[in-house]
């Protein structure tokens, strides 16, 4: 307030003061007379986002409301028969049980984690939605809301969003996004980006030339990874955009080993590991240190069906970031489509190539040799 209006009262004082009113008086009649500018209201500095922590803060104060009825009525009960009530029957825990019990079951922002694939684990825990309670609805949102603000650049993927009536009221952190920790609001400037793929989010990332793409095809690319069941045999793909690998690794369906050493023993479960000794490289070490790689589980059960995990190698480097076991929609550590599908989506690129290179003489020839 102190900086919107020009004043300088102490930031301790938290209440309202006749001077603040006249300030603001003054600055509206200054609008009038277009005298000042108006504030941006879809700018992000002009927003917050409202985190898990905060919903999650104001149940625990709507838990303790009821918690407070809940001691006076026992209270009022003990006076009335005269008894004398003990700290365990004036406070439960099943009053702060049930509010959140109620709270992720309820809650219309409360959903379940997609696990269709590794990639939609990552982008689900990444959204950003105006719904919910105290927000905007599909029905009353205007254009303006909806479209891209220039203050998203860098922050708010402007390809990823809903499709339908909800159309840009949910969208994504770009790649390097993320929710400051720290209690004041500041939105830094962003005229550059440390990648050239900063602007866009982890599923629109793994698109290549996405730049020459139309944007209503490049939104439905991006939903349609969402929706991709995993293969039983995934193949490297031709053409690829560099991220691939980080967002296998990021995905959390890897077992990653952060020791070098020697796999000794595998089941459905449990991979044992023998560490190695760093001065007598191979050898291993006691038995005491061997390490327990536990799996997330035998079998991953997503919204589309069941896959299963498979035991990439027998041996791990000391890389720190050995991939020993692969999970659903990973080989080698990358997120992928299956060969065929990769030449049906490029194959108009594959067929311009071999004509321009004179090695094939018409679009015929340049299909049978693809």
């Amino acid at each position: 307030m102190n900086r919107r209006l020009n004043l300088d009262i102490p930031q301790n004082n938290t209440f309202l003061l006749p001077r603040d009113i006249l300030a603001a008086a003054d600055h509206l009649i200054g609008l009038k007379f277009i005298i000042g500018a108006l504030d941006d209201m879809n700018h992000l500095k002009n927003k917050r986002i409202c985190s898990l922590a905060d919903l999650l803060q104001d149940q625990f104060g709507l838990a303790l409301v009821r918690l407070e009825n809940v001691v006076r009525g026992t209270i009022c009960g003990a006076i009335r028969h005269k008894l004398i009530p003990t700290p365990q029957n004036l406070a439960t825990l099943t009053t702060l049980t049930t509010t959140y019990e109620s709270f992720f079951g309820l809650h219309p922002l409360s959903q379940v984690l997609d696990r269709t694939n590794p990639l939609t684990q990552i982008v689900h825990g990444r959204k950003l939605s105006y719904l919910g309670p105290g927000g905007l609805t599909g029905r009353t949102a205007s254009f303006r809301i909806r479209d891209i603000h220039p203050s998203h650049y860098g922050r708010i993927c402007p390809i990823d969003t809903s499709e339908g009536i909800n159309v840009g009221l949910i969208g994504s952190l770009a790649i390097h996004a993320r929710i400051g920790r720290d209690e004041y609001y500041m939105v830094a400037v962003g005229n550059s980006l440390a990648l050239n793929q900063d602007i866009q989010e982890e599923r629109a990332s793994l698109i290549p030339f996405i730049e020459h793409n139309d944007a209503n095809r490049a939104l439905m690319s991006s939903n349609m990874q969402r929706q991709a069941v995993p293969l039983s045999r995934s193949e490297k793909f031709i053409v690829g955009t560099g991220l691939e690998r980080q967002a296998a690794l990021d995905s959390g369906a890897l077992a990653i080993a952060e020791h070098e050493g020697r796999v000794v023993y595998t089941n459905t479960n449990t991979i044992l590991l023998a560490v190695l000794d760093n001065g007598i490289r191979g050898q291993p070490m006691r038995d005491g240190h061997n390490k327990v790689y536990k799996l997330f589980s035998d079998v991953i059960e997503g919204k589309e069906g069941k896959f299963r995990e498979t035991l990439l190698g027998k041996r791990v480097d000391y890389s720190g970031r050995s991939v020993i076991v692969v999970g659903p929609s990973l080989s080698l550590h990358r997120c992928e489509f299956r060969c065929e599908i990769a030449i049906e989506l490029f194959q108009t690129f594959v067929i311009n190539g071999l004509i321009r290179q004179h090695l094939a003489s018409n679009i015929g020839v340049a299909k049978s040799k693809i």
